[in-house]
């Protein structure tokens, strides 16, 4: 694993540990929505998407006709 995707999971874990500890649940919302974005980081960087290109080379995608 890429070392900026294991911190980006140990930034994760922190958060997730914060919000065990938070004294509310606005902000144990808000540290569990902060895993829940860094944990999507670091899957992003382990399986980033294909890009797609269309035919004129300059990647954007093609539209349909109607």
């Amino acid at each position: 694993m890429a070392k900026k995707t294991d911190e980006y999971l140990q930034y994760a874990r922190e958060c997730a540990r914060w919000a065990l500890e938070a004294k509310n649940e606005q902000d144990k919302q808000a540290f569990l929505d902060m895993a829940k974005a860094w944990t999507v980081a670091a899957l992003a960087r382990q399986h980033p998407e294909p890009r797609t290109r269309s035919d004129d080379g300059r990647g954007a995608r093609p539209q349909p006709h109607s």
